[in-house]
């Protein structure tokens, strides 16, 4: 399941304080963060006191709060109203400014921020992944750093961008351009081999995917010969719909072509203003960055990659066709969201809203989101073996895994 963090305002908010503090006598930090189903989720510690778990996301303009409940418990004062434009670019949400918090992670310290909390809890994180998460990390957090993601060793390093120095050797360096607080990244792509598309894409480690594309962004940006329909993810204030399929060539400059990548392909609601959307053509997220080790330099806009152990691994899709929720106390609870038609999983049986009581042998409470879902992907022509509850019926099923794209 695909989760996105990004999301525009859609009235102004002006430029609030970005003021960070080093510890003397150092210019770099580096602070541990957990890779949970696609996520990059670091430690935030509120007004010194309320520990809680952010999401870094470089395509999020602003730093926000998802939790309403957690604002009322730190006695938040709660400011302007603004309006946001949900992910799929058609509901507006509404969020409040809240100004004057105190934010840290390990030794960084950022007074005096200001924040967004959101009136409700749009995104709904600990049901369809299985993180739980309080905030994001925004752009107006980031952009006076440079940051290295080590997705190896789990961590990131924040350095004061003028103090920055390029690495060395080794890495290959790209230009990035911003708009917003958020990066952007030229490249070009291939849907059928020979037809090459530039695309302009959004840099994203909020979000849980390879590649994103907008169709009819671009006058050769079509659908590419096999895509199956369905639910493409869960973002700001409900489910995206489009087409799953691959790309068979990224090229970013000469350095890195990566082939056959599982592409996301939402269709922008008419009357969309991509001049909001810098005109891009889509988004590149964490299933294509944990690739290398990433250096994301703010102050002189550029990206540093350098290929990691992930580089060549194949990038792989549900084999199944189930896309599980999670529920309950430790949302260890399971059930069947969707089932996508003409599916291993629909030629079993399964149902929308099939309780999901053992996979494979095992009690399913006793996996994590990501272990579910790591039962879905696994070779192609692996049986699954599944218990669920169906109103007061306790069925048994089994499927065979196939590629569906």
């Amino acid at each position: 399941m695909l989760l996105l963090g990004f999301l525009a305002l859609t009235s102004t908010l002006r430029a609030q304080s970005t003021d960070h503090n080093y510890p003397i006598g150092k210019r770099s930090i580096t602070v541990p963060f957990t890779y949970e189903n696609g996520f990059l989720v670091v430690n935030v510690t509120l007004n010194r006191t309320f520990p809680l778990r952010f999401i870094l996301d470089t395509g999020a303009e602003h730093t926000l709060l998802t939790k309403p409940e957690i604002a009322n418990i730190l006695g938040l004062k709660l400011g302007k109203r603004f309006t946001i434009q949900g992910s799929d670019h058609k509901r507006d949400l509404a969020a409040y400014l809240t100004r004057n918090v105190h934010m840290s992670m390990g030794d960084l310290q950022f007074p005096r921020q200001s924040l967004l909390v959101l009136e409700e809890d749009y995104f709904r994180f600990e049901e369809f992944s299985g993180v739980a998460i309080d905030g994001i990390l925004g752009g107006n957090l980031l952009i006076r750093h440079a940051i290295r993601i080590d997705y190896r060793r789990r961590t990131v390093t924040f350095t004061r961008a003028d103090r920055f120095e390029p690495p060395k050797a080794r890495y290959t360096q790209l230009p990035l351009k911003f708009y917003r607080n958020k990066p952007y990244l030229e490249v070009d792509v291939e849907l059928i081999p020979g037809e090459v598309i530039p695309v302009r894409l959004l840099l994203d480690t909020g979000a849980a995917l390879p590649l994103m594309l907008y169709t009819e962004t671009h006058p050769d940006l079509d659908l590419p010969p096999s895509v199956i329909r369905g639910n493409i993810g869960q973002g700001l204030g409900g489910f995206l719909t489009g087409f799953l399929g691959r790309t068979q060539e990224m090229n970013m400059d000469t350095a890195f072509q990566l082939q056959d990548l599982v592409t996301y392909f939402q269709e922008l609601p008419p009357g969309v203003d991509t001049v909001n959307l810098y005109n891009r053509n889509g988004l590149l997220g964490n299933r294509v960055l944990r690739r290398f080790d990433v250096i994301i330099d703010y102050g002189k806009q550029h990206i540093y990659l350098r290929p990691n152990k992930y580089y060549r691994r194949p990038s792989e899709f549900d084999r199944s066709g189930l896309v599980v929720v999670g529920g309950g106390v430790s949302f260890h609870k399971y059930r069947v969201f969707a089932v996508l038609p003409d599916s291993p999983a629909a030629a079993a049986g399964l149902l929308p809203n099939d309780e999901l009581l053992s996979v494979n042998g095992l009690p399913a409470s006793m996996y994590s989101m990501s272990g579910i879902q790591r039962q879905l992907r696994k070779k192609v022509g692996k049986e699954v073996r599944v218990k669920v509850r169906r109103g007061s019926r306790i069925l048994q099923m089994r499927f065979t895994l196939r590629d569906l794209i």
